[in-house]
């Protein structure tokens, strides 16, 4: 029997078919690829005023013009010199891209405080250029309704991105981006769902639900009965809370009105069934361009612009603005003052069919009554960053035309009235803040009122116009002031001051008017 053999390779042949390694080969070996995030990120940074985005170009001055030299107020400090007498920045640092310091000089001197924060500035440039980048964003593609077979979890971040179905979110920028713009409705669902951070006792989520008082849970409790099903029953359009409308009202509506409004359906896939009504009231509410008369290329974009070198070579997108008229307009209705229902320019839009969103450019006392009455079970007051401790910037004279004794805060003069009508209606009112200084400093100011000076004088005297104590706002605690777990974990840089650098909805608490107990006197 003859037995298979399989060919043997030589000495001199197997030499020949294996690699072969020589003394310098190691010298000349290939530089290993380079890490693709690091080269784009490199890509990313701009210093500010020579941008390629027109917009921060003209953030770089906007600093220029507000932002003090931080070695100059520390001298003008020490001399007793007015702020308004410092120089402001012009130099911009090489390392983060922002204007910083009024001379290169000083930016060399303040070199051991200036390293604290520098590397937070560059992220902040970074990111803000990687949003004007052509990068497709897929972290911007949002999931829909949630399967009832799934849970989803508010614990944090990253275990609601991963229950709610989302998109990989891996890299920190994306999260930063994500959160950013997630943050006022899931800030919302997160105070409100049962199984939310805030309400361990029923949930056993951990320390931030001790942060919920005694009459929070009461007011929660009442809430939850509106905004859930039964336990045990299965969402439906015939269950309790697809019956009577979640009232939302966000008071002092800036950024969260101008958002896309498909971003509220997320709030809407937490509560399947429950319908909800978001009112943004406020001044500076964002309400869409007035609608033109329609042309022939009505639903066409605007013609783009012509194409910007600058941009061109460092990648910039800058998108082609629509026309007032465009499908983003048609979606809702805009009203002007003679057409809306409120007295007031209003804007209403359905993005699904338990989600209306309305705008009302206006202040809350100027319309509260159209609104009345308010049921604690069914209407909730937010109020995102509202700034209560900050110095009034109408209140700075004395009806004499003098300065007044102490600074009035925003509390006492532009929020007191709405203060008073929204704890007047017993129902739970939830407020942020963008850094803990913020949020003890919004706390603050409810618990000490200042002084305010009288509407009318009556008498001659030099003392006419002595400010007179305000009577001190009476709420109950609901949820403990703290951080908020659905923050934006983009930092922001002011525009005052480059070194104050903050987070949106850092912290959140809540109040609710005053409830006394009433019991029989023998």
């Amino acid at each position: 029997m003859q037995h298979l053999s399989r060919p043997i390779l030589s000495r001199a042949a197997y030499a020949w078919a294996r690699p072969q390694r020589t003394l310098f080969s190691g010298l000349f070996r290939k530089s290993p690829t380079t890490d693709p995030s690091s080269a784009a990120a490199a890509s990313l940074f701009h210093p500010l005023e020579s941008s390629p985005v027109p917009a921060l170009r003209a953030k770089a001055a906007l600093i220029k013009s507000l932002a003090p030299c931080p070695v100059c107020l520390d001298t003008a400090a020490q001399q007793g010199k007015p702020r308004s007498h410092v120089p402001k920045v012009a130099f911009t640092c090489p390392d983060c891209g922002f204007p910083t310091h009024s001379s290169e000089a000083h930016w060399l001197a303040d070199q051991p405080a200036h390293k604290e924060y520098c590397a937070r500035l560059r992220e902040v440039n970074e990111d803000e250029h990687d949003l004007h980048s052509p990068r497709v964003k897929a972290e911007f593609e949002l999931p829909g309704a949630q399967d009832y077979e799934s849970t989803p979890s508010l614990a944090s971040w990253d275990s609601f991105w991963y229950t709610r179905n989302f998109k990989s979110v891996d890299g920190e920028r994306e999260q930063r981006h994500v959160s950013k713009l997630l943050t006022y409705p899931v800030t919302m669902a997160g105070v409100l769902h049962r199984l939310g951070p805030f309400a361990a006792g029923r949930t056993g989520t951990g320390k931030e639900g001790k942060r919920l008082t005694r009459e929070g849970e009461r007011s929660m409790a009442a809430l939850h009965t509106s905004l859930h099903p039964p336990m045990g029953a299965t969402p439906s359009a015939s269950t309790r809370n697809a019956q009577i409308p979640i009232r939302l009202f966000i008071l002092g509506a800036r950024a969260e009105s101008s958002l896309p409004p498909h971003v509220w359906d997320q709030l809407g896939h937490l509560f399947p069934f429950t319908r909800f009504e978001l009112f943004f009231v406020g001044p500076q509410a964002a309400l869409p361009a007035r609608r033109v008369q329609p042309a022939d290329d009505a639903d066409s974009l605007a013609a783009p612009a012509p194409a910007d070198e600058e941009n061109t070579r460092h990648g910039i997108y800058l998108p082609p603005t629509p026309r007032a008229n465009s499908e983003t307009t048609a979606l809702g209705q805009l009203h002007t003052l003679e057409t809306t229902e409120y007295g007031v320019p209003s804007y209403t839009l359905h993005t699904s069919e338990t989600i209306k969103l309305t705008t009302l450019r206006a202040r809350w006392e100027d319309v509260c009554a159209q609104f009345g009455p308010f049921d604690p079970y069914t209407d909730v007051f937010f109020a995102f960053c509202p700034g209560l401790g900050f110095p009034s910037p109408s209140a700075g004279v004395s009806a004499s035309g003098g300065a007044q004794g102490g600074t009035r805060t925003q509390a006492d003069v532009e929020w007191r009235e709405t203060l008073e009508n929204v704890l007047q209606s017993k129902c739970a009112l939830f407020l942020t803040g963008f850094s803990p200084r913020d949020v003890e400093r919004d706390v603050r100011s409810l618990q000490t009122p200042s002084a305010v000076a009288p509407a009318t004088t009556t008498t001659a005297d030099a003392d006419a116009d002595a400010p007179l104590p305000l009577p001190p706002l009476e709420y109950d605690t609901l949820l403990e002031p703290g951080p908020n777990p659905f923050a934006s974990l983009k930092w922001e840089a002011g525009d005052f001051d480059p070194r104050v650098l903050v987070r949106v909805n850092w912290g959140v608490w809540g109040i609710r008017g005053k409830r006394y107990e009433v019991g029989q006197r023998e």
